[in-house]
C-alpha cells in the first residue's frame, strides 16, 4: 500500500469495456496486483466486451447494467470509459452516491 492509504484495497468498477475500457482494465490489473485496488466489476452492454476486459483484469463479475455496477456497495470508486455522450449521466449517478469518479475525457460532447 502506498503511504497515506487505508489498510484495505479500494473496490473499483469499470463502466465501458470497449477499446479504451480494455486499456484501463489492463492498467487496473497492475494496481490490483500491487494490492491497492480490487477489480470488483465491469459493465458494458456488449457481452463480448466483458470477456475482452476480463482478459486484461480479473473482475469479480461483469454486467450489462452500468447503474447496477455504480450502485453496488462493493464498488467504492467508478472508472467511466464509455462513449462521450454517456459520460455525464454515469458520472452524475456515481457522484450522487458519493463515489469518486475517473472519467475518460471529454466529460460531455457539448458545453
Amino acid at each position: 500500500m502506498a503511504a497515506g492509504t487505508t489498510d484495505r484495497p479500494l473496490g473499483v468498477g469499470l463502466v465501458g469495456c470497449g477499446v479504451i475500457g480494455q486499456i484501463h482494465a489492463d492498467t487496473l490489473r497492475f494496481l490490483v496486483e500491487d494490492g491497492d485496488m480490487v477489480a470488483v466489476a465491469a459493465a458494458d452492454p456488449v457481452a463480448a466486451a466483458h470477456q475482452a476486459a476480463r482478459r486484461n483484469c480479473a473482475f469479480g463479475f461483469t454486467t450489462e447494467d452500468a447503474g447496477a455496477l455504480i450502485a453496488d456497495p462493493d464498488v467504492e470508486a467508478v472508472l467511466v470509459a464509455t462513449p462521450t455522450d454517456t459520460h455525464a449521466p454515469l458520472v452524475r449517478a456515481a457522484l450522487a452516491l458519493g463515489k469518486p469518479v475517473l472519467c475518460e475525457k471529454p466529460l460531455a460532447p457539448t458545453y
